[in-house]
């Protein structure tokens, strides 16, 4: 939870500001609740929480190179 905003409706603005920039989503919900939720701009990556570092890590350089690809 975070103050003002959560993160569905950060997510939301972050996408109409700068569609482009990946965003991973870091939730204690099921990755079908994040989908039904984020229908429209689908997240680059989905982190259950909680989650290692080690798995973060890997996150994000799997959607880094992704994003490197395109």
């Amino acid at each position: 939870t975070m103050p003002r905003k959560d993160g569905f409706e950060t997510f939301h603005d972050i996408t109409r500001i700068a569609p482009e920039i990946p965003i991973i989503i870091a939730t204690g919900y099921t990755r079908g609740q994040v989908r039904q939720q984020f229908q429209d701009h689908e997240p680059a990556a989905y982190l259950k929480k909680p989650f290692r570092m080690d798995h973060l890590a890997d996150t994000i350089r799997k959607v880094l190179a992704t994003t490197q690809e395109e």
